[in-house]
């Protein structure tokens, strides 16, 4: 059994910010593919914070800071003002922790996050990652710069 930390790095955040918890996976394989690996850290975030008695609100919001989708960035962009932080409906989100999965799989090839396994980008969300033993994975949440 191989045993992976992964940590989350969101730099320039609004201050209402919900951070994601660094959650641990236990895997059969030294290999896996960058988008199986987004898949499962996103299943296992959802799930710590949900562990964790988080609010369903709270959860849907950290996760859509983490992962913004290109649609999203482009409509803040129009507005003016990309952030991090949007207003949350009155009614309680359903996570789907498949939809969200394939969100930041969209999201790491529209470069807007990076991976890193032990120091080492991640160039291709159908690369093959080689992993050991209390590797450490970070993925780093790239915010645009306003107006650019």
């Amino acid at each position: 059994m191989l045993h992976v930390n992964i940590s989350v790095l969101v730099f320039g955040h609004e201050p209402n910010y919900i951070p994601i918890p660094d959650v641990s996976l236990q895997l059969t394989q030294t290999g896996i593919s960058a988008s199986e690996l987004i898949r499962l850290t996103v299943a296992k975030q959802i799930s710590a914070m949900t562990a964790a008695k988080n609010q369903p609100e709270s959860i849907a919001q950290s996760v859509q800071h983490q992962y913004l989708h290109p649609d999203d960035v482009e409509q803040m962009q129009a507005e003016g003002k990309i952030a991090l932080a949007k207003p949350l409906t009155t009614s309680t989100p359903v996570i789907n922790v498949e939809q969200e999965a394939a969100k930041a799989i969209t999201a790491f090839r529209n470069k807007r996050f990076k991976i890193f396994i032990d120091g080492e980008e991640v160039q291709d969300v159908d690369q093959l990652c080689q992993l050991h033993n209390d590797s450490n994975i970070k993925f780093l949440r790239l915010i645009p710069l306003v107006g650019g």
